[in-house]
């Protein structure tokens, strides 16, 4: 007999093999048969794709809560998770797609990066034309996330908020976040768009001045 973990890699090479056939039920019985032998996320996880493809799940979102619920603790949760987050935006069900979040973020470890899945929750509050809750959110993640994608992400989806409402509202807040933003840098971010929403109200004269200033 061959040692557990001999066993298992030879079972799972079988496996994809015959996955990279497409002979789905045979590679669903060695992936089966090789995770009694160890178990191992990627593996799991070409499991229950190809018991997707079989139809075992109805649908996509009913495979991945599925997969977050019986293997908690696989590597690939949060990569399912965004998946899911960014299915239920494109589907318009934006209501799921912030609870389905807020209850996966609280599974997570205080360490572990949420920037991404807070996110897709703002844009779902845009989407529902919460624009306070929504820049609450972009802020938050334009001041303190540590991912430059995420940062500048966020910078445009504030810019697209404010500019699109009523412009003394957004210059009333854009004042008073310039006033209270100690890091320059940042601070300079919100002139600019200070200075496009001067330039929408037609205040040609504040919006020239802050591009004197940049």
């Amino acid at each position: 007999d061959f040692p557990p973990q001999e066993r298992f890699a030879m079972l799972k090479y079988l496996g994809d093999y015959y996955h990279d056939k497409e002979e789905l039920e045979r590679a669903k019985e060695l992936f089966e048969e090789a995770l009694i032998h160890k178990e191992d996320d990627e593996t799991r996880l070409k499991l229950e794709r190809i018991k997707f493809s079989l139809g075992v799940y109805r649908d996509s979102e009913e495979f991945v809560l599925s997969y977050l619920e019986s293997y908690p603790d696989s590597r690939y949760n949060k990569t399912l998770a965004h998946d899911l987050a960014k299915f239920y935006l494109n589907q318009n069900r934006y209501h799921k797609t912030i609870s389905f979040i807020d209850e996966f973020i609280e599974k997570l470890t205080p360490e572990e990066s949420k920037d991404s899945l807070h996110f897709y929750s703002a844009l779902a509050y845009k989407e529902l034309r919460e624009s306070d809750k929504a820049v609450d959110v972009f802020l938050r993640l334009h001041n303190e996330s540590d991912n430059a994608i995420i940062r500048s992400h966020a910078l445009q989806q504030i810019e697209s908020i404010l500019i699109n409402q009523e412009p003394r509202r957004s210059i009333d807040f854009l004042v008073d976040l310039i006033d209270e933003t100690e890091n320059e840098e940042i601070g300079f971010d919100y002139l600019s768009i200070l200075a496009i929403v001067y330039e929408r109200a037609f205040l040609y004269n504040q919006a020239n001045e802050i591009y004197h200033m940049l």
